[in-house]
């Protein structure tokens, strides 16, 4: 497992957040360290990442993640090679279907 660094312009996980992830190459099981707004942090793992998405666990929620485009939220920039992407939904739960 892999502990990646992430970070984002905004102060939490929500919809809509845009993220950039420090890496090229995510794995099932990697862990993600993201720096949000006004000095907060969160912990995630990645549970699955394919073509469908890339799908987080953030402190007891299911996070979904889209590739980010032009007109989301704003990204902060990552050092070196990046991944960037924008959360489409978050939801309580922890399984993934």
């Amino acid at each position: 497992m892999i502990e990646h660094s992430a970070s984002s312009a905004s102060a939490s996980i929500s919809s809509g957040t845009a993220l950039c992830i420090q890496s090229g190459s995510l794995r099932r099981g990697d862990g993600l360290r993201v720096d949000l707004a006004g000095d907060g942090r969160a912990k995630a793992r990645i549970e699955r990442f394919d073509m469908t998405g890339l799908y987080l666990s953030v402190e007891g929620q299911s996070v979904k993640c889209r590739p980010w485009r032009k007109g989301d939220m704003d990204l902060t920039r990552c050092r070196g090679t990046s991944s960037r992407f924008t959360v489409e939904t978050v939801t309580a739960s922890d399984v993934f279907a």
